[in-house]
């Protein structure tokens, strides 16, 4: 498949007309796997399967724009987990703007582990003004470092349910572990992440 998809992508910057099409159909199922697996979490506000979509499809040529072979990954990787993130926020961002739903605390994915969430983690990226595909990179390095870190199970998963937007009361809550010692696992992984991604430039 991945052969595949090079050849699309190759197809696709060689102006042709049909590339697009095929690759947008070869990735659907990865793509609907998405969105089934995100439409489970219970805070984030519903993207309905049209939208979705859409916005699949939008951030799949802005993601072929972006993408380098130098990232360490693959062009499907790079695109499922953009994806992945971008249908969060979108979540997010219409429970936010919902009086009626912001009773609590959200924690978004640009967020370092301050229980504020008053500090961005593009902070984690010199370039405060970086582009998307920039972004998008940083936050599957910071899912690379998680896999890199040397964590317990229990705690690699309390770190990655930050990465998904949860706060450090409700993964304290699900990990049956202090707000204090989520607070030290976090800041530890972001000294990590901080030390991976100096490596990496």
């Amino acid at each position: 498949m991945k052969d595949n998809i090079n050849e699309l992508i190759y197809r696709y910057f060689q102006k042709d007309e049909e590339a697009l099409a095929e690759l947008i159909a070869m990735l659907r199922p990865g793509v609907m796997n998405v969105y089934q697996k995100k439409m489970e979490y219970k805070k984030t506000e519903p993207v309905y399967r049209e939208e979705f979509l859409s916005m699949a499809d939008l951030l799949l040529v802005d993601c072929l724009e972006k993408y380098r072979y130098d990232h360490k990954v693959s062009f499907l990787t790079f695109y499922l987990r953009a994806l992945h993130n971008r249908l969060i926020d979108a979540g997010r961002t219409a429970f936010r703007n919902d009086p009626l739903l912001t009773q609590e605390h959200i924690v978004y994915l640009d967020r370092r582990p301050g229980e504020d969430a008053s500090v961005s983690m593009q902070d984690l990226i010199e370039d405060r003004s970086a582009s998307s595909g920039r972004l998008i990179t940083s936050k599957i390095s910071l899912e690379m470092a998680l896999e890199k870190i040397d964590l317990k199970p229990l705690q690699k998963q309390a770190v990655r349910m930050y990465l998904d937007g949860y706060s450090q009361r409700e993964i304290a809550r699900h990990c049956g572990c202090s707000i204090k010692s989520i607070r030290r696992l976090l800041e530890k992984f972001e000294a990590f992440s901080r030390q991976e991604l100096t490596v990496d430039e």
